[in-house]
């Protein structure tokens, strides 16, 4: 129990210290209100834990590769990766895979959902480009086929909205319950 309690400590340090500082890619949110509003949202709509969890986590990756500049530059640093890969030492698959899936899902709506493109910021815009732009066909029958897709296309929805400027937000630690809850 103990250590649930440091780890979760550490990883909401990671989320406030770096995600406050870091504008979250072009938008008028930081990462950290982009993050608690994303679980917000997740909470609003009756999530479970492990997805309210992944929702508050999805982006860590960009903070743990801590490269600002990665997709000016054209590089895909694979954010879900290496955030799912790092939170997988402390959470189930329920989390991580959510968090693995959240790119991809934008990919796949791109692709099926009349819109959806030009709902996009310009930042998720540029985004999509590096990140391989719109699924064909194949590939987004083979995605949504996989186990929780369809779970990491509602999360993609909320990260499609958790951009609000000046919203007002809890503190990380309204969500401890959950993140506790989360844990192998």
């Amino acid at each position: 129990m103990m250590d649930n309690m440091s780890n979760i400590a550490n990883l909401f340090k990671i989320i406030e210290e770096i995600g406050s500082d870091k504008q979250y890619g072009n938008e008028k949110v930081s990462q950290l209100e982009h993050a608690i509003q994303c679980a917000l949202l997740a909470k609003k709509n009756n999530e479970n834990h492990f997805f309210i969890t992944a929702a508050l986590f999805h982006d860590i990756g960009h903070l743990i590769n801590n490269d600002k500049e990665a997709i000016k530059k054209g590089i895909d640093k694979k954010h879900e990766n290496s955030g799912s890969l790092f939170l997988s030492r402390f959470f189930p698959e329920d989390v991580t895979i959510l968090i693995k899936g959240h790119v991809p899902a934008k990919r796949y709506l791109v692709y099926c959902e009349k819109g959806y493109y030009e709902s996009l910021s310009i930042a998720s815009k540029r985004s999509l480009d590096v990140q391989g732009g719109s699924f064909s066909k194949e590939e987004a029958n083979e995605f949504i086929k996989q186990p929780f897709m369809q779970d990491a296309v509602r999360l993609r929805k909320y990260d499609d909205l958790a951009k609000i400027e000046n919203l007002e937000i809890p503190n990380i630690n309204y969500f401890y319950k959950h993140v506790e809850r989360s844990f192998k």
